[in-house]
């Protein structure tokens, strides 16, 4: 069953020299379960591809195409919808958890306003969920660290709970851009242990540019060259 289509999607940046296209007429097509590895080198549109899938990308790009999510117009959709779905049904894992995490609010409240967003649970209920999904991506002593703030986690700890707040609702279709980009080799395989958990009952959509990891957790991979999606096989 066909959960995500792309087709003949263009994506074009305005510059102070014209159009810059980052994505040029590329066609994508994800079953219910697939685990879709997306590589190419810095600047080949690999991100830019999945902020178009989950809309968001700025307003002023130029962008054509179109993109279904389980049969429904993504293009199409208006911004309270895309919030509902967003988080809900669509999950995203951002790259770079210092950036992505805000530093003046604590990890429980970033990771519980997922919950008190998208369910209807009140919030001490969303805070002892937090609590448990913690411990589910291996955060130990977690009732003590949701009251500490990302500066006080470690870089792979750091990408768990990106990891943690991109499952909290558990949504059907995950986009994981990078999500061991950066990490030392043991951290880095336990994250690896960690998404291949996740992807086990999961469609997701994995952006990254290591191969080994590609080979370990994803059953397809495509390449990107200058925009285009240039080969698409079986890992």
């Amino acid at each position: 069953m066909e959960l995500v289509s792309v087709s003949d999607l263009q994506i074009a940046f305005p510059t102070e020299h014209g159009l810059v296209k980052a994505v040029n007429r590329v066609d994508l097509s994800l079953q219910k379960g697939d685990v879709f590895a997306l590589l190419g080198e810095s600047g080949s549109g690999k991100t830019v591809l999945g902020s178009a899938i989950m809309r968001l990308l700025p307003d002023n790009i130029r962008l054509s195409g179109s993109i279904t999510y389980s049969g429904k117009d993504m293009m199409a959709l208006r911004k309270k919808e895309l919030r509902n779905m967003r988080g809900k049904e669509l999950g995203m894992i951002l790259q770079n958890p210092s950036s992505a995490l805000n530093p003046s609010l604590t990890i429980g409240s970033q990771i519980a306003e997922v919950f008190t967003q998208h369910t209807k649970i009140n919030r001490k209920q969303a805070y002892q969920k937090t609590i448990e999904l913690l411990e589910q991506v291996q955060i130990l002593h977690a009732e003590q660290r949701i009251k500490e703030y990302p500066h006080q986690f470690s870089g792979g700890m750091k990408e768990r709970v990106i990891i943690a707040m991109g499952i909290a609702s558990n949504p059907n279709f995950i986009i994981a851009d990078e999500p061991t980009k950066g990490l030392d080799m043991i951290v880095k395989q336990s994250i690896v242990e960690l998404l291949k958990k996740i992807a086990s009952d999961k469609t997701m959509l994995m952006i990254t540019h290591d191969l080994e990891v590609a080979q370990e957790i994803c059953t397809h991979i495509g390449i990107m060259y200058c925009g285009e999606l240039v080969e698409v096989a079986s890992t």
